[in-house]
């Protein structure tokens, strides 16, 4: 987040951004939310497959419960 404040969304990769949506990590998983992220890129290949994915396909990755989830879809429509 203090990256963003100071130099812009232009500093940071997709991975960090969509990590502030989600905002925290998994303490028993020992994964921040950017370690998270990349593992739901790992697994849609790309940001659009990923903003198809329904809620249940998001939650079966490890660390991502349907907080998470639903804090990521809502945040991804606010336009």
């Amino acid at each position: 987040r203090e990256r963003l404040i100071k130099f812009g969304s232009h500093s940071l990769s997709d991975a960090h951004l969509l990590g502030i949506l989600i905002g925290s990590g998994d303490r028993r998983a020992k994964k921040n939310a950017v370690d998270l992220i990349r593992d739901l890129l790992n697994k849609f290949g790309t940001l659009e497959s990923l903003d198809q994915a329904t809620v249940t396909e998001i939650c079966e990755v490890k660390g991502i419960g349907s907080a998470k989830t639903h804090g990521f879809k809502a945040n991804q429509h606010e336009e």
